[in-house]
């Protein structure tokens, strides 16, 4: 690709929009390097031409070009021209910077921006004001770029002083970086063209449009800072359509108009510009009320909008239309408007600033009625003056009056004086008439009428006046004209103290007197409130009826001495209390006296009762078993008697209440229903006359079942007073009786002392009633115990024990028991002994008491005493076997052993589960045993030859000794048996025994042969197992007869031990 020049431009063109101006706002006629003129262009003031240049660099680089374009144009006189740049296609959005014919490569995007800087420069002509004041804001001003970035500008210059003369040009230097390898960047941007008028208008005349002669130019005058002369594209003044100068005024030529006038605006849209203002309308919203009209064919008036075109207005003409509507009053004080305008070409604009106000004055008619007399006796003349007045700013147009006059018997009316303008005045059948025309000032006219002894009436008047501009206005007055008729009312009660729900009654009384008839004669009475009245009765009651609590007799027409009668009578309640009062009030047309035109207020007492009831328990609290009661009382304690006096008291249930009435009034009015847990009390008092009461006590059983509280609420109702429910209620405790039994030893020994404490205590809450107490004592094993109380017992009640030794039973009869008594601080202690006998050993004393009350079940306690059983026994062990003597030949005891022939008895006695008293151990001694000696303080009665040891009380197991001597002509025929035997007052006798065998020998003289000792007796059991001795030729019988054994003698005797 060659380069122009070498100066680096490819191509320099803009853009030809065709001629008429292009709907699609593109460029329809292509691009073009040359002059763009009328033929191929309508470009419009206020437009930006489109510019596009394309450089080719042959590689990437930085690179600045240097724009210029004509500013300002001196043909004779400066005109602007191109005044600033903008972006490319601000105003022909659809120009495609692509479009052929033409050599310039498209090259593809993203494009770059940058800001075009503004122009501060302060030019004439039209000013002289900054460039700036007239540019597109910064977003329409943008430099556009494809294939580099800009990287900066310089600041716009000029080369002519702002007040030379001479065409100026503006320069700009842009530097950019070109980013195509082949150096080649598009450059697009706009010049805009000057305006006259718009909001960027320099005024009349200055824009590009009116610039005589051709062309002004775009250039490109330097690349990278190298002039390269001209590249110039230019357009010429005629391809460039001025814009119009629109300005729009709104005048009145009535600016001050009365109500009625016709209120006129006129609306002139001028162009002063050197363009036609095309697509012109203009709006004018006008004041509501008034018709309006307008005077031009372009313009059209809907529900009051006047609207006009769209239009053409041509350059240096005036557009005007005029609207005219009839005012009315609704129109004060004032009419305020503005018109507004639109264009395509011209703007718009209105006269909102500077509103068009027309002056629109209302007439403000008054009028005054005055009677001559306000007051006048009947026969006498009356009058009154009517007087119409203006007190507005605005005429009032086409005036009259109207006065429709009282008429009534005896009364005619005329006009006096006569009336003598403005207009005219005529009275015709009692009505007066007046045309007053068109009012500035006032007019007044006065009427008269005499009257008749019948004109008793008050005269009231009503005058009217109107015009065709003003509101109609009225005036009332009023005359009096008395005839001293005199009607009165008179109230009485033939109730004047009753009680609540008794009748009343009122007797009303209406008399007509004085001199003349009372007409329209109305009975009024606010009936009192709370009472129930009935529909009036009496001679005159079907005039009269009640609305709203408030009676109303209309009698019409009354003579003198005429006289009405009407009867109230109602029911009381108890709202009615302490009383009511009433005034009946009567009116007339005329009435002479007024003092008498009310009777009351006639009082009557209402006393209404006041009953009190109350409800108290018999006792608030009390024990199982125990009867409860309640008495509810009804007192009047009010001034009136009370109505239909009632009781109703649903009554407690319990498991075992079932009630029953105590007391109550004579004629027995109360009864009770229903089975016990549902049972109802119900009486029927009737009336109760004022400091009257009655009462009834109703009462029940309880149980032990039954504990727990009872509320009751009765109802007591009458038919004139209010309901009333006393309550109670009563607690039923049950008591907690508790009993114990304890021994005081658990273990004792026949003869001691046996013992048993009863305790018996109420933990409550309740108390115990009757409590009693049952113990059948026990026998021992003697079954001869007799039991005593010790200590003797002190209350509460009393105790005994009954029934003989080995049958006896403790009762005690305590009464009522407290609550609140514990184990050791019981309600009663009992204690019962007995003395045991060792007959009682070996045995156990069980006892059981029981404690029970009337309100409490049986409760037990049982104890037992153990009365040991103490074994006593004895044994006997002797020192030896046997005893064995020697004797000498001559017969003389030689020797013995043991020495002595001394035996020591040991007696060992033993005690389990003792102590005894008063034991005793006995031993007689048997034959051939002499006494020696005893131990432990055993003494011997030689009479008996018995050896006695006495203990009176023996604790514990032990031993004693004694010693005796064998005698020497013991026999040998069996041993010596010794038995003991041991007893006390607890334990039966025990025996011990042992025994010792009796030897011998002889010694012989010289050596004697041994000669054995024969026995001439042997010992052998006998029927009972006792030891006997037999002669030894029996036994030897006995032996050879029965093959029995013989017990010789040197045979040891077995010895028996325990």
């Amino acid at each position: 690709m060659t380069r122009a020049a070498n100066d680096g431009i490819t191509d320099y063109a803009q853009c030809q929009i065709g001629n008429p101006r292009p709907a699609d706002l593109a460029c329809d006629e292509a691009w073009t390097n040359g002059i763009l003129n009328a033929t191929h262009n309508q470009y419009a003031e206020d437009e930006v031409v489109p510019q596009r240049l394309l450089l080719d660099f042959g590689s990437a680089g930085t690179h600045t070009v240097t724009l210029s374009y004509m500013a300002r144009k001196d043909t004779g006189s400066i005109v602007h021209a191109y005044d600033y740049l903008a972006t490319w296609n601000y105003t022909y959005t659809n120009a495609d910077r692509c479009q052929t014919p033409t050599a310039t490569p498209c090259l593809p995007g993203p494009a770059t921006t940058f800001p075009i800087p503004s122009d501060t420069t302060v030019v004439p002509p039209g000013g002289p004001q900054p460039t700036s004041a007239h540019e597109l804001p910064q977003a329409a001003r943008q430099f556009v770029m494809y294939g580099g970035a800009i990287t900066g500008t310089s600041a716009i210059t000029h080369d002519v002083a702002p007040a030379a003369t001479g065409s100026d040009f503006a320069s700009i230097t842009v530097t950019f970086d070109a980013a195509r390898s082949d150096g080649q960047v598009q450059l697009l941007f706009g010049g805009h063209l000057a305006a006259g008028f718009g909001p960027r208008g320099w005024g009349a005349n200055l824009g590009a449009g009116s610039i005589n002669g051709g062309p002004y130019h775009i250039r490109v005058t330097a690349v990278d800072g190298a002039s390269i002369g001209n590249r110039d594209n230019q357009i010429m003044s005629n391809a460039i359509t001025p814009l119009p100068g629109l300005a729009l005024t709104k005048t009145t030529s009535t600016p001050v108009i009365t109500a009625g006038d016709t209120a006129s605006y006129t609306i002139n849209l001028a162009n002063d510009g050197e363009g036609d203002a095309t697509g012109v309308v203009i709006t004018d919203s006008l004041p509501a009320g008034v018709t309006w009209t307008d005077n031009s064919a372009s313009c059209t008036v809907t529900s009051s909008t006047l609207s006009c075109g769209p239009m053409t207005i041509a350059a240096h003409t005036t557009f005007s239309v005029t609207v005219t509507g009839v005012t009315d009053a609704g129109d004060c004080p004032s009419l305020s408007n503005t018109a507004s305008y639109t264009s395509t070409n011209g703007g718009s604009g209105s006269t909102a600033s500077n509103p068009t106000v027309i002056t629109v004055n209302c007439p403000v008619l008054a009028i005054t009625k005055t009677p001559d007399n306000a007051s006048v006796d009947a026969g006498d003349s009356i009058g009154f003056t009517i007087e119409v007045t203006n007190n507005g700013p605005g005429t009032a147009k086409n005036v009259t009056l109207n006065d429709p006059l009282p008429t009534t018997t005896g009364v005619g009316w005329s006009i006096s004086p006569a009336y003598a303008g403005p207009g005219t005045c005529s009275v015709v059948s009692n009505l007066l008439s007046c045309s007053f025309g068109d009012m500035a000032a006032s007019a007044s006219a006065s009427v008269v009428s005499d009257t008749s002894n019948q004109t008793c009436a008050t005269l009231n008047n009503d005058a009217s006046a109107s015009a065709d501009n003003a509101a109609t206005v009225h005036a009332t007055a009023s005359i009096v004209v008395s005839c001293h008729p005199d009607v009165s009312v008179e109230k009485s009660t033939t109730t004047p103290v009753v009680s609540a729900g008794d009748q009343v009654s009122y007797d009303i009384t209406v008399t007509a007197g004085g001199s003349g008839d009372s007409t329209n004669v109305t009975l009024t009475d606010t009936l009192p409130a709370n009472v129930a009245w009935d529909a009036p009765s009496g001679a005159d009651a079907g005039d009269c009826a009640v609305a709203s609590a408030v009676l109303t007799c209309h009698f019409g027409t009354m003579h003198p001495g005429d006289e009405k009668h009407v009867t109230l009578t109602g029911t009381t309640s108890a709202d009615t209390c302490p009383g009511i009062e009433n005034t009946a009030s009567v009116s007339a047309d005329a009435d002479s006296n007024a003092n008498n035109n009310s009777s009351g207020p006639v009082s009557i007492t209402v006393n209404c009762p006041d009953l009190k009831a109350t409800k108290t328990a018999d006792n608030a609290t009390v024990s199982a078993g125990e009867q409860i009661g309640f008495t509810i009382s009804v007192m009047n304690d009010g001034e009136g008697d009370a109505h239909d006096v009632a009781l109703s008291d649903p009554l407690p249930a319990g498991s075992h209440l079932d009630w029953s009435i105590a007391s109550q009034p004579n004629g027995d009015p109360c009864s009770i229903s229903g089975d016990p847990g549902a049972q109802t009390l119900h009486c029927d008092f009737g009336a109760l006359a004022s400091g009257t009461g009655v009462s009834v006590h109703i009462v029940s059983g309880t149980s032990a079942e039954d504990c727990a509280t009872f509320p009751n609420v009765a109802t007591v109702t009458a038919s004139n007073n209010a309901t009333l429910q006393p309550q109670a209620s009563v607690t039923v405790e049950c008591p907690g009786l508790n009993i114990a039994k304890i021994a005081a030893e658990p273990a004792i020994h026949g003869g001691d002392q046996a013992s048993f404490t009863i305790v018996v205590w109420n933990i409550g809450p309740g108390s115990a009633l009757n409590a009693t107490l049952d113990d059948p004592l026990p026998a021992g094993e003697s079954g001869s115990l007799s039991w005593s109380i010790d200590p003797a017992y002190s209350g509460p009640g009393t105790c005994q024990i009954t029934g003989a030794a080995g049958a006896q039973t403790l009762s005690c009869s305590f009464g009522d028991l407290a609550a609140g008594t514990t184990k050791d601080e019981p309600s009663a202690s009992i204690t019962v002994v007995a003395t045991t006998s060792p007959a009682d050993n070996c045995a156990t004393l069980d006892n059981t008491a029981t404690v029970v009350a009337d309100n409490n079940p049986s409760r037990e306690a049982s104890a037992s005493i153990e009365v040991v059983c103490p074994a006593l026994v004895i044994e006997k062990a002797a020192s030896v076997d046997e005893v064995h003597f020697v004797f000498n030949a001559n017969g003389s005891l030689k020797s013995v052993t043991p020495a002595n022939a001394q035996v020591t008895w040991t007696l060992t006695y033993t005690l389990t589960d003792g102590p005894v008293t008063n034991a005793v151990i006995s031993d007689p001694l048997p034959d051939f045993l002499t006494f020696v000696s005893a131990s432990n303080g055993g003494t011997y009665d030689s009479a008996t030859r018995t050896i006695t040891w006495h203990f009176d009380l023996l604790s514990s197991s032990g031993t004693v000794s004694f010693v005796t001597t064998v005698d020497q002509d013991a026999p040998e025929t069996g041993p010596i048996v010794n038995v003991a035997s041991i007893i006390s007052d607890q334990t039966p006798k025990d025996t011990g025994q042992d025994q010792v065998r009796i030897t011998s020998e002889q010694v012989q003289a010289a050596t004697p042969t041994p000669k054995p000792s024969v026995p001439n007796t042997a010992v052998v059991p006998g029927q009972n197992g006792q030891p006997i001795q037999i002669p030894i030729e029996f036994l030897v019988i006995f032996f050879l007869g029965s093959l029995g054994a013989l017990t010789l003698a040197n045979v040891k005797a077995v010895r028996r031990r325990r």
